[in-house]
């Protein structure tokens, strides 16, 4: 998982999921913190990040694995990585946009969580109601990701089952195995793969990437965020074992990255940046080829 402010990434991984490190621009991710899991389970907590140029806030559980109120959020200085300060509580009522959780309800709905975290005060927040069952959950009870506001809308991409828009231009489900989504010039981005062919949905619209271009990410493994960045105008999508990336609405040729497995793609001042995780988590520059 990374989070990008200007010049600043911060990514969540390693071998547990749990390894917090930094990086300015190009200078190389420092580890600064271990967040903590649960080893007699053998399961670390679900996270979600926000970075700001003033802070770097880690939304967790109080209590448990699942992101569910109650919630800590955790303040980090973006610098030097030390913690400054926690807050918890059942979340206030608020427009929260880190994660979502959505279960089965009764007939032909479905009950929504959101958690998220107010960046301003550092407090979390939560927000808990029914939508309309559009036919998702086809082959799990519940699942969970990171959503998206945009155009009106609320968008929750559901990995292997689809994407599912509430509001905006009306309520609508498209099937497929949806990543985390962008924002990108005023639309909603959200990377995929559908009846085997990798693209992209663009505001609800399907665009498939050139042909060849190989599955982005394996089944029930979309990355939690930094599946697409902005790239010469257009977007282009993290592959996750590395290699040419596709790009669509770029007139320059596709970067690449040198094989490995890659956790996340983020648009840095100085260019494209992948984070290649593991146990000890790397920055590797896009190569833009002539």
């Amino acid at each position: 998982m990374i989070a990008v402010c200007g010049p600043a990434l911060a990514h969540l991984g390693g071998s547990r999921g749990d390894l917090l490190s930094l990086a300015r621009d190009r200078e190389g991710l420092r580890p600064v913190a271990e967040l903590g899991w649960d080893a007699s389970a053998q399961v670390t907590p679900q996270r979600r990040m926000v970075l700001t140029p003033e802070a770097l806030f880690v939304l967790e559980p109080v209590s448990g694995p699942l992101l569910a109120p109650p919630l800590r959020v955790r303040r980090f200085d973006p610098r030097t990585g030390a913690e400054t300060g926690r807050e918890e509580g059942r979340g206030e009522e608020g427009e929260a946009a880190e994660h979502f959780c959505l279960e089965r309800g009764a007939k032909q709905t479905i009950r929504a969580l959101r958690c998220g975290i107010d960046a301003g005060s550092g407090r979390p927040l939560s927000w808990e109601g029914i939508l309309p069952d559009l036919g998702q959950l086809r082959r799990e009870p519940h699942c969970s990701g990171t959503p998206l506001f945009c155009g009106g809308a609320w968008w929750y991409p559901m990995r292997v089952e689809g994407l599912l828009r509430i509001g905006g231009r009306g309520d609508a489900f498209w099937r497929g195995d949806a990543g985390p989504p962008l924002a990108l010039h005023g639309k909603a981005v959200v990377v995929g793969v559908r009846r085997g062919r990798s693209g992209l949905w663009e505001d609800g619209a399907w665009r498939r990437f050139p042909a060849g271009t190989p599955r982005l990410f394996p089944r029930y493994r979309a990355p939690l965020s930094g599946a697409a960045a902005p790239f010469a105008g257009g977007v282009v999508a993290l592959v996750r074992r590395g290699g040419p990336l596709p790009v669509l609405d770029a007139p320059a040729p596709p970067p690449r990255l040198p094989p490995g497995r890659y956790a996340g793609l983020a648009a840095l001042p100085s260019g494209l940046v992948a984070v290649a995780d593991g146990d000890s988590p790397t920055l590797v520059p896009v190569v833009l080829t002539a």
